[in-house]
């Protein structure tokens, strides 16, 4: 597909955006556009871009204006055509990319940003897909000077950083690091179809794909004393003392689990013992509750309710009221090195696509350089 620049049309091109949003017009790119045009940053160049430039008319028309800046510059391309991904890359100074399932239209993004010393930023949930941009690309970024953020949206920054908070207070009281985070999250709200269609994709690339997303430490993070059972993917419902409440799996946790054992990983020292562990479980108003967690409905349902409408198609997702009545909190409890009592520390925010819209665009911002 040919690029189109809609701001270039008989004009010069301009200085380089701050910010580019890649696949702005899927549900939860419309919300990063959206949350990004209402913060109003003073001097913020930015654009938006998706696949279909009428849809990206609209959408601008659509954003809240702030007094003083600017709207987007709009771009349309696609992430099929390699010129495409290229001149709209060398737009930016920071691509925050909000199209999925990244697996199959990421690669072609992330590699036009090392080589054009762009930042990066994505809201992906896709593990195996993360595990294999750092083996391709992390040693090229790294030397080219260019930050690769995935995994920026609710899964997993509000846990990652939640657990580094809740460390670092360990620290605090204690004068020793953590050696074991453990998380508890209650959460309401509903999915989108973007993130139902990312699910399945995963799991219909097959049994390699399933079996990493299986791993504990795909990411990084694996004790130097071998795999431990408190790393294992949480398969049961139990009752929690600490909490006094039932607990179960977390949707989430396979990623968010994975995220920050990497960041103990690199960050051991001071605020994380080495070979810290982490633990996150979903809480449950009561044992049958708990219980309903442990059922997933087969893949092959999963598709026909989404093309019989019973669940939300790509593009779709949560109303704003239903988001706005969303949200969630997180018990951390840190555990000092050597024992002793935990600390316990709380994060709580709104449903998972507004933290989603607004985690990345502040980690693009900040890249971007004094906007943050």
């Amino acid at each position: 597909l040919k690029l189109q620049f809609l701001y270039l049309i008989g004009s010069a091109m301009p200085p380089r955006l701050d910010v580019l949003v890649w696949g702005a017009t899927g549900y939860s790119g419309r919300l990063i556009a959206r949350y990004l045009a209402a913060r109003g940053t003073p001097g913020l160049r930015w654009g938006v871009c998706g696949r279909d430039a009428g849809k990206v008319a609209r959408l601008v028309a659509e954003l809240p204006r702030a007094a003083g800046v600017p709207p987007p510059v709009e771009l349309a391309g696609d992430a099929g055509s390699a010129a495409a991904v290229d001149a709209a890359v060398r737009s930016a100074r920071v691509v925050l990319a909000a199209a999925g399932p990244f697996s199959a239209v990421g690669d072609a993004v992330v590699d036009a940003c090392v080589a054009h010393g762009v930042h990066y930023v994505d809201i992906n949930g896709e593990t195996p897909w993360v595990r294999r941009v750092i083996d391709r690309c992390g040693a090229a970024a790294a030397a080219a000077g260019v930050s690769v953020v995935p995994n920026a949206g609710f899964d997993a920054v509000p846990f990652d950083l939640g657990a580094f908070y809740t460390a670092q207070a360990v620290r605090q009281a204690t004068g020793r690091p953590a050696e074991a985070v453990r998380c508890y999250v209650a959460m309401t709200g509903g999915l989108s179809g973007g993130t139902l269609a990312t699910g399945m994709h995963m799991e219909e690339l097959g049994f390699g794909n399933v079996k990493k997303l299986a791993n504990p430490y795909l990411l990084g993070g694996a004790p130097s004393t071998g795999a431990r059972a408190e790393d294992r993917d949480v398969r049961v419902a139990a009752y929690s003392e600490e909490m006094a409440a039932w607990t179960g799996p977390f949707l989430m946790s396979v990623v968010n689990t994975r995220v920050v054992r990497r960041s103990m990983e690199l960050l051991a020292g001071p605020v994380y013992a080495p070979d810290a562990s982490y633990r996150e479980v979903a809480l449950a108003e009561d044992e049958a509750a708990a219980r309903a967690l442990l059922v997933k409905k087969p893949l092959a349902e999963r598709k026909a309710l989404v093309a019989s409408g019973a669940l939300p198609a790509a593009g779709e997702g949560p109303s704003d009221e239903e988001n706005a009545a969303a949200g969630f909190t997180a018990d951390f409890f840190g555990v000092p090195a050597g024992g002793g009592p935990a600390v316990h520390t709380r994060v709580a925010g709104a449903g998972a696509y507004v933290e989603t819209a607004r985690t990345s665009v502040e980690a693009a911002l900040l890249l971007a350089g004094g906007h943050g």
